[in-house]
């Protein structure tokens, strides 16, 4: 039962993060994440491959990273914590979560079962109302309230479920707490003894989101890891382990960690994926699963192939959906006041693309991004809120307001309106409505005086990114070509994955120097084009009073080596140098060499230093002044 604010916008990312989000507070300096960067993008089939990530800005307030497999490919990849492994070649994409990267939301928090309703204060003190046989208000006793009952002293329930008779919730620590009816061992404890108290499931303080159906004894919990765990009924594999067994301590639902949202049918579940996919499991036998048979499944199948899903409801036997664009789809059985053309895979029902939220048992509630709330399906406790008790197959408007923030349904409604008011219709045998009465209201009528229902604690959103990792085969081989500035080939070398490829003598351009390749070529993983690199020569600046620097090493005399001089002087001579004194010890050698075509002069100096050259005297005596100079090092 996922919901959004008025106003808000419906984006698969708000409605995703809204659910995988664990309800932590933070300071009003929240610093969001921006990116994550410097993720590998290349592994070895059979290597475990260590995720690693910088995130942007340094000091956002979350920067754990939880890692989850999109798409395997032919890779046969998998993550464990932050290591992936994989058994072929081929390409993997793999998601990088940080929960409470983004903005803090707020959120409301309030559920209703078969027949009670409990609801979360904004001081984080929790309340409970309506039936209580089984002890599922949580007060100690079984004594039914009309009107909301305080459940302990603390201060601190950040989210709460409700089921057919039992209750769920979470604290602002992670931990888990249950109590009501345990017949089929859904409070998770480890046993099938009721409860008229919380009592803690299990040690963990890891928990991040749950989901429970005023139709069911199957309860839906997410870790802050992203992995989904289920426990209680599980005659038609419900949980979605693979198994019928019925499971009084929760278990493991597969072993992605990508798990966004779930929402329980009577003995069925939808689970969406952060992704955007959509998945179905447990019973089929009304088409709930959407996927176009009427084929039980005990583990999760996809419905489809899109990954534009974002809001999730299932109703006891079908199941509702909005997309990223607005849309609403159905599909399954509904029954009395059908709603829409249902079947086996996902209808549009309607031509409207403003849908933000929804909630449905044998109805269906949905709210508009403008804030106006709309029902359709079974009618007989009042229940559409309407002002009468006939079925609806088609929406109808619950009043005029444009101000409701959050609806929740089953034989009886419950809706948040914007000011922090709670409001309630439909069966009231129980005093599930909390208006202190036993009477069933076909309208919406107001839980009290207080205007603190609205939001519980601010929660930070999931921030995410896809990442796509070539995966090598250990066995596979590369060819590396060396390519010259004119296009010759100077040499290819075949390089198996991971060694590195020798590269050719240095090449010779004409007038230019080479200074290397522009790829590297020590790792290599995949075929390979190396271009050498060149800069031509390039004139030096003269410096007025000392003529020209020179700053070399000793070359010992070798012609080949040197600094190499153009200037306007057609002399063909050996020369001698002339420099500044302060700046020239006799005993150091240098010489010029002048090439047959008179082209260029070359100059060799036997002792490392520093010389400032202005003039140059050739072997008639003639002092030439030096205007240009273009500088070539070890050539």
């Amino acid at each position: 039962m996922n919901g959004m604010k008025k106003g808000s916008v419906v984006l698969l990312a708000v409605a995703m993060a809204l659910s995988i989000t664990p309800f932590v507070s933070f300071a009003a300096d929240f610093v969001p994440v921006d990116d994550i960067v410097d993720v590998p993008t290349e592994a070895v089939a059979g290597t475990p491959l260590t995720l690693t990530g910088s995130v942007l800005p340094n000091d956002a307030t979350n920067m754990d990273i939880i890692w989850s497999v999109k798409d395997a490919g032919m890779t046969g990849a998998y993550i464990e914590g932050n290591t992936l492994y994989t058994t072929a070649g081929g390409t993997a994409v793999v998601t990088a979560a940080i929960v409470g990267g983004l903005e803090p939301d707020s959120s409301a928090q309030f559920a209703i079962g078969n027949n009670h309703t409990v609801a979360i204060k904004t001081d984080g003190s929790l309340w409970a109302w309506g039936m209580n046989a089984y002890g599922q208000l949580g007060d100690g006793t079984t004594t039914l309230r009309s009107a909301p009952i305080r459940v302990g002293n603390e201060n601190d329930w950040v989210a709460v479920a409700a089921g057919y008779y039992h209750t769920t919730a979470l604290k602002k620590d992670g931990s888990l707490w249950a109590w009501g009816n345990n017949s089929y061992g859904q409070l998770g404890d480890g046993t099938t003894t009721w409860r008229t108290v919380p009592v803690r499931i299990g040690t963990g303080n890891d928990w991040a989101a749950i989901w429970a159906s005023t139709c069911s004894y199957h309860v839906f919990a997410l870790k802050t890891d992203g992995s989904l765990w289920a426990w209680g009924n599980n005659t038609y594999g419900q949980l979605g382990d693979g198994t019928t067994t019925l499971r009084n301590a929760p278990v493991r639902v597969g072993l992605d960690n990508n798990w966004a949202s779930v929402s329980p049918g009577h003995d069925s579940a939808l689970g969406l994926r952060t992704d955007g996919s959509l998945w179905a499991w447990g019973n089929n036998l009304y088409g709930q699963h959407g996927n176009g048979t009427y084929s039980s499944s005990s583990i999760p199948v996809r419905v489809g192939s899109e990954n534009d899903w974002a809001v999730i409801s299932a109703g006891c036997y079908y199941g509702a959906a909005i997309k990223a664009d607005g849309s609403l789809w159905a599909w399954g059985t509904y029954g009395s006041g059908r709603p829409g053309p249902l079947g086996t895979t996902p209808s549009l029902v309607g031509t409207d693309n403003d849908w933000s939220a929804l909630s449905s048992r044998y109805h269906l509630d949905a709210l508009k991004n403008d804030g106006s709330l709309w029902a359709w399906g079974l009618n007989t406790n009042g229940q559409i809120g309407d002002g009468t008790y006939i079925n609806r197959s088609a929406f109808v408007r619950v009043g005029e307001g444009n101000d409701w923030g959050k609806v929740s349904a089953s034989n009886h409604t419950v809706a948040l309106k914007l000011d922090g008011s709670l409001w309630a219709w439909g069966l009231n045998s129980y005093g599930q409505l909390g208006d202190g009465t036993t009477s069933n209201k076909n309208a919406p009528v107001r839980i009290g005086t207080d205007n603190d229902w609205a939001v519980t604690t601010a929660v930070g959103r999931a921030y995410t990114k896809d990442f796509t990792i070539k995966v090598a085969d250990a066995s596979d081989a590369f060819v590396v070509a060396f390519i010259d500035w004119d296009g010759t080939v100077l040499k290819t070398e075949t390089v198996s994955y991971g060694n590195a490829a020798t590269a050719p003598a240095n090449p010779v351009w004409e007038d230019h120097f080479f200074i290397g390749w522009d790829k590297d070529f020590s790792n290599v993983t995949a075929d390979l084009t190396v271009m050498a690199l060149y800069t031509a020569w390039t004139a030096a600046n003269k410096n007025d009073a000392y003529g020209i620097k020179i700053t070399s090493n000793a070359h010992s005399n070798d012609v080949g080596q040197g600094v190499v001089f153009f200037w306007d002087s057609k002399q063909n001579e050996d020369g001698v140098l002339v420099v500044a004194p302060e700046f020239f010890d006799e005993n150091d050698s240098i010489t010029i060499v002048v090439n047959s075509s008179n082209e260029y002069r070359k100059m060799t100096i036997s002792k490392a230093g520093t010389y400032y050259v202005n003039k140059w005297v050739d072997g008639k005596g003639k002092t030439h002044n030096i205007n240009m100079v273009w500088l070539q090092i070890n050539k």
